[in-house]
């Protein structure tokens, strides 16, 4: 898998999360759309802990978390580290298509604990994570403070599939191409691309910018056929 979205410095601070205190981290994605199979999280735990939830979401207007997760997983509190700043723990999640340029909240929550008995996420006062903030709430998420403050986070995924085929109907792939098992391996016999390119972390990003597929137009290919995937979607679920 690979790493998207993340904010990775030395933590000087972290947050206690248990019964109906919990605390969220939002990301805003880059201009390549990608799914997202799984985050991973700085924290540590203190005395008995349980079940720990870790759930994707959408931001409403004023980049708050808001409604039902896109997707999610629980784990064992008792796995985590046991000393401050932590250990990064990885979540697997059902992969789900997040888009271009849009907001998401990385929301946790523990239902049982009590003071000394609860899980702890790593962050940075005041933190300098430009593309969303860290949130509060004190009522199970009923309501969310801002919390100045920055969570550590990775997010982990793939090119989403509206992404390649934005990029295979631009350059006119053939069918030959397409079906090959590396996309990279497809574009680099297409464009004639260096061993150097390919290895780049921003290879997406690069060939994105040299075919012009950027902002607006990248947007309005991968809308179009995340369209198409969603009513592909609907009629095979409609003859089950």
């Amino acid at each position: 898998m690979t790493l998207f979205e993340y904010y990775d410095v030395t933590p000087n601070n972290a947050n206690a999360i248990y019964g109906s205190v919990r605390y969220a981290q939002t990301f805003t994605v880059g201009e390549s759309a990608h799914t997202i199979s799984s985050v991973q999280l700085l924290m540590y735990k203190v005395g008995t802990v349980g079940t720990v939830t870790v759930e994707i979401k959408t931001v409403d207007g004023t980049g708050k978390p808001t409604g039902p997760a896109l997707t999610s997983n629980t784990f064992d509190g008792s796995t985590l580290a046991t000393s401050y700043p932590g250990a990064w723990k990885e979540i697997t999640l059902t992969s789900h298509i997040l888009s271009v340029s849009t907001m998401y909240a990385i929301e946790v929550s523990m239902s049982d604990g009590s003071t000394n008995n609860w899980v702890v996420w790593s962050n940075e006062l005041i933190g300098n994570y430009s593309a969303g903030k860290g949130w509060y709430s004190s009522n199970g998420g009923s309501t969310w403070t801002d919390y100045n403050q920055d969570f550590m986070f990775k997010v982990y995924g793939a090119i989403s599939v509206a992404y390649t085929v934005a990029i295979s109907e631009t350059l006119g792939l053939s069918d030959d191409l397409s079906r090959k098992a590396s996309f990279k391996q497809a574009l680099t016999e297409k464009l004639g691309l260096t061993d150097a390119l390919t290895k780049k972390a921003s290879f997406y990003q690069a060939i994105s910018d040299s075919l012009g597929l950027t902002d607006s137009v990248l947007a309005e290919k991968i809308a179009k056929v995340s369209d198409l995937f969603r009513r592909l979607v609907k009629r095979i679920e409609s003859y089950g």
